[in-house]
C-alpha cells in the first residue's frame, strides 16, 4: 500500500479524494489537513510516501508547504494540485520541488497513476497541463520570484486581496 497525505483547505475535496484512494485498496490515506502549518508534524508522525498538496491555500500557501516539506522530508514524493492547468502554476510546482502536478479536474485513474509515479520519485504531469507547457512554454520569470512574492501572486490569481494576505512566515 502506498501511504498518502492529503493537504487541501477544501474539506469536501479532501473527503472525495480520500474516498477515491481508500476504495481501491492500493492506497492508504494516513493523514489529511486543511492547514499548511500542520504538514511537517503530520509528515513526521505518519510517514506518508506521497503528499498531495493544493498549491493555493490560505494562511500558509501550498507553495510554501511544498518548499518546507521538500527541505524537511525529502523522502516524501510531492504531487502538487491546482485548479489551474496553464499559466505559471505547473512550472512553478516543479521548480519548487514537486515531483508532479495534477489539476482538480483530473480523472481518478490519472490520480492513481500520478501517485504511483510520484511515490517512485518519477515526474508526472497531467496530459493537458504538459501540452499547455509545451505549446505555451513555461514562464521562467516565475522562478525569479521570492517565496513571498509567489505566495502573493497565487493569492491574487484566486481573486483575493492584499488585505487578505497572511503575514510572512517566520
Amino acid at each position: 500500500m502506498i501511504r498518502v497525505m492529503l493537504v487541501d483547505d477544501q474539506e469536501l475535496l479532501r473527503a472525495a479524494i480520500r474516498r477515491l484512494l481508500d476504495a481501491g485498496g492500493e492506497f492508504a490515506v494516513v493523514a489529511d489537513t486543511g492547514e499548511g502549518e500542520r504538514v511537517l508534524g503530520l509528515a513526521r508522525e505518519h510517514r506518508p510516501e506521497v503528499a498531495v498538496i493544493d498549491m493555493a491555500m490560505p494562511r500558509t500557501s501550498g507553495v510554501e508547504v511544498i518548499r518546507r516539506l521538500r527541505r524537511a522530508c525529502p523522502e516524501i514524493g510531492v504531487l502538487a494540485m491546482s485548479g489551474h492547468e496553464d499559466g505559471p502554476f505547473p512550472g512553478c510546482a516543479l521548480d519548487i520541488g514537486a515531483h508532479g502536478y495534477i489539476t482538480t479536474s483530473t480523472p481518478a485513474d490519472e490520480l492513481y497513476k500520478a501517485i504511483r509515479l510520484v511515490q517512485r520519485k518519477k515526474r508526472y504531469m497531467s496530459p493537458q497541463v504538459a501540452q499547455n507547457l509545451i505549446l505555451n512554454g513555461n514562464d521562467s520569470r516565475v522562478a525569479l520570484l521570492a517565496p513571498r512574492e509567489l505566495e502573493v501572486m497565487l493569492m491574487l490569481s484566486e481573486g483575493r486581496t492584499l488585505r487578505e494576505a497572511p503575514p510572512p512566515a517566520a
